[in-house]
């Protein structure tokens, strides 16, 4: 999967921030990509070279891992998202968890739902 980030932008910390993106009081590791307009709420954690399309939220207490989501894609509160690629204007509802999945476009998972790989 290639996920073309814009040229404009900056590395912070060692994250690749482009215009408009935030992250103030969240967790984001080094190698992860926020594109522009991305919102990661305080207490929401992205990591493992995770990348995150234009205009993506990421609200408080939520967890993604070595995924990519597509522009447009919520992740809601205390969610997880691990080793999945989500297309574009997903809804990842609260307490959801989604592991190595694929999303279509549009989808929208309703709060406390589970998907993919290894959940009961």
């Amino acid at each position: 999967v290639v996920v073309a980030i814009p040229p404009y932008g900056e590395l912070r910390d060692g994250v690749y921030v482009a215009s408009g993106a935030e992250w103030d009081g969240a967790s984001v590791a080094r190698g992860c990509a926020l594109g522009p307009r991305c919102l990661v709420a305080e207490g929401a954690t992205v990591e493992g070279f995770s990348a995150l399309g234009e205009g993506c939220r990421v609200e408080p207490g939520a967890r993604v891992s070595s995924s990519v989501l597509l522009p447009g894609v919520t992740v809601g509160r205390n969610a997880v998202v691990e080793g999945s690629l989500i297309d574009r204007d997903c809804n990842i509802g609260e307490e959801c968890h989604v592991r190595h999945a694929v999303l279509g476009a549009g989808t929208n998972l309703t709060p406390y739902s589970s998907i993919g790989e290894g959940i009961r």
